[in-house]
């Protein structure tokens, strides 16, 4: 099967596993938007956004690492399995000392509880078994979608029980728990091989040699991705914070998330063909344009009907949201088409210029969040957004162009 047969093919199963999984969250919002309130969103999202910090500054790029070894993965996973296991604790430790000052920072006194409860997660995942990427290496992506969508089914419902029994937002912690468990134990029962607690110095050097500006890239796109949650819980409030952040989602799951189902089809192809110039121009030219052109589909629908899809999923007190979708609409169309151009710069053997795009959107995102958020409230937060995803653009296009020309 050639490759293009194998992305549709990819695509395919993994738009499959977003529909599903869409359609389980929607259904979770439209309860949780009922049984919880802003507040609690606002807590759950500065407790998830720590978490991401944590373990972007431990990154260690390892599922990047493997893909790009393709058939020879296997003879790194025990040292892999080994540094995963060592990075969890890392990050469990970090995560209970983070909870002992960010309650007060934040005059959130429930972020204490919230932030022990989700130090666990990391320590948990990293028992997960790294053969699990073979589906990618092979373009097995069946395999994947049962996996995600079986995972992506305990924690919908999860949360729904547990916010149905606890009324609070630990609700929602406590679903991230219970479906790490479960990630753990299907990786073991279910994919081969299982790998030993056995670490080699020579597999070791070679993952951390490679990592270096994985790492930096990772942290990056954490802080372009995170940071604006900690700015705006710190400006503007956790209820201000709770909008936001269920606008990000609809805009994320109308949107954004096309670009992140794209790019996972896409790269291991990408890594497979990258050093054929002309295969490599056309699988990407192939993948973006009609990503383009089907995110336009969402964008038109949200943007003519804001007010009567907000308040037909969410309820009318989650009506102020109205006026920050169009930005945050149009930051996840970038976001999508950018998701895809990251994934090239990674095939072709050029995180670097990950890392540099990144630094220039982390700065231009901080130097609009906090002046136009303090000026303009949450619209003001959603332009800031926006802007910072166009100014990227330039650059972004100038990278393409150095990587898909003759080599």
């Amino acid at each position: 099967m050639g490759y293009t047969k194998k992305a549709l093919e990819g695509f395919g199963w993994l738009s499959t596993l977003k529909i599903g999984t869409k359609a389980l969250a929607v259904g979770r919002i439209i309860i949780l938007a009922r049984l919880l309130s802003p507040r609690d969103f606002g807590v759950f999202g500065i407790t998830t956004a720590v978490l991401a910090l944590v373990e972007r500054l431990s990154e260690t790029g390892i599922n990047t690492f493997l893909i790009q070894r393709g058939g020879q993965y296997e003879k790194y996973v025990n040292t892999a399995w080994v540094v995963s296991i060592i990075r969890g604790l890392l990050i469990t430790a970090l995560l209970f000392g983070t909870a002992f000052f960010l309650p007060t920072f934040y005059a959130e006194p429930r972020l204490f509880l919230m932030l022990c409860l989700a130090a666990t997660i990391p320590w948990i995942k990293g028992f997960i078994n790294p053969a699990i990427i073979k589906y990618w290496n092979a373009l097995r992506y069946a395999n994947e979608v049962v996996i995600r969508g079986i995972l992506a089914f305990i924690e919908t419902i999860g949360a729904i029980f547990l916010a149905l029994w606890l009324r609070s937002a630990e609700a929602l912690v406590l679903a991230l728990i219970v479906s790490a468990v479960a990630e753990v134990v299907i990786s073991h029962i279910f994919v081969s091989p299982r790998p030993k607690f056995l670490i080699q110095m020579a597999r070791l050097k070679d993952i951390l040699r490679a990592s270096g500006w994985l790492n930096i890239g990772g942290l990056l796109v954490f802080l372009v991705n995170n940071l604006d949650d900690l700015i705006i819980g710190k400006l503007l409030g956790t209820q201000a914070l709770g909008y936001y952040q269920t606008t990000f989602r609809v805009a994320q799951s109308s949107v954004g998330e096309f670009g992140d189902l794209s790019a996972q089809t896409v790269f291991p192809i990408y890594t497979s063909i990258y050093q054929d110039r002309k295969r490599l121009r056309r699988a990407f030219f192939r993948s973006v344009v009609p990503l383009a052109f089907f995110l336009l589909i969402p964008m038109a629908l949200l943007f003519a009907y804001p007010m009567f899809f907000v308040t037909l999923v969410l309820g009318k007190q989650w009506i102020p949201i109205v006026a920050i979708l169009p930005w945050l609409l149009g930051s996840g169309f970038f976001q999508a088409i950018n998701t895809v151009m990251y994934q090239l710069y990674l095939a072709i053997r050029k995180p670097s210029y990950n890392a540099g795009i990144l630094l220039l959107h982390l700065v231009a995102m901080v130097g609009l969040l906090i002046p136009l958020s303090q000026s303009r409230g949450l619209v003001g937060a959603g332009m800031a957004i926006f802007f910072s995803y166009l100014l990227i653009q330039p650059l972004h296009i100038f990278f393409a162009y150095r990587a898909l020309r003759r080599s």
